[in-house]
């Protein structure tokens, strides 16, 4: 399925550069440009975002050709588990094409975990209803009391349509940004999957998987610390004239 996912999202990849190309302008290139585009300019990034969307194709057929190899595969070691090759180059692919978002990976990234955070408590609260009707009622009722309790102390009636307006005219871009996104992250997901038989390195990652995934988790320590400081007299890194009292 992500091999299906990547295949047809880098055809859109590819084809959006080929737009760029011959139409100049015609592609939402969001607030600020991709990363790809500031280094090298909006034209030669639609050319590489032709190569990159035209590689994620290529990855994708060569993965589906191994994952429905059959016997042959198997006795090529192919089947479950792709070419360690094609995976790292998946990986290059996926930043690549994650370097193509319009308008920034952070921004896009950001809001899309929240509709994707979203859809889980929606999603898990349909499972825990059913699982345990008892416990997944609570919680239902825990979240209407929460969005009902918003909307009582929130200009709901204001902000919904606001907000819609605001969205409306970069509904464009907000698509071309979820293609690449959704590109890169099916071929990162899949380079990444559970494979056949797990090397040395792979076997220590995953006997220490929960230090490594503290450890991952602190990492955002450094940057709460430099947010916190900006409500003391001393703040790290704050632009120049943000807590000037105008």
């Amino acid at each position: 399925m992500l091999l299906i996912v990547a295949l047809a999202l880098g055809a859109v990849v590819a084809l959006l550069g080929a737009i760029g190309v011959l139409v100049p302008g015609v592609v939402p290139s969001g607030a600020a440009p991709s990363l790809v585009a500031t280094a090298v300019g909006a034209p030669a990034a639609a050319a590489v975002s032709i190569a990159a969307g035209l590689a994620a194709v290529a990855v994708g057929v060569l993965g589906l050709r191994g994952v429905r190899g059959g016997a042959a595969g198997v006795a090529r070691g192919v089947v479950g588990a792709a070419p360690g090759g094609l995976r790292i180059v998946a990986v290059l692919v996926a930043l690549l094409v994650a370097a193509l978002i319009p308008g920034g990976i952070i921004p896009v990234a950001g809001y899309s975990f929240v509709l994707v955070v979203a859809g889980l408590v929606v999603g898990g609260l349909v499972l825990l209803t059913v699982r345990r009707p008892v416990r997944g009622l609570v919680g239902i009722a825990l979240v209407v009391g929460v969005v009902v309790l918003a909307a009582l102390r929130l200009p709901l009636a204001t902000f919904a349509p606001r907000v819609l307006e605001a969205l409306a005219p970069r509904l464009g871009e907000l698509a071309v940004s979820m293609a690449h996104l959704v590109a890169a992250g099916a071929l990162a997901a899949w380079a990444i999957g559970e494979p056949a038989v797990r090397g040395r390195f792979a076997a220590g990652v995953l006997r220490h998987r929960r230090a490594i995934t503290i450890a991952a988790a602190l990492c955002a320590l450094p940057y709460v610390f430099c947010r916190l400081t900006w409500l003391t007299p001393w703040p790290l890194f704050a632009p120049r004239g943000a807590l000037a009292p105008d």
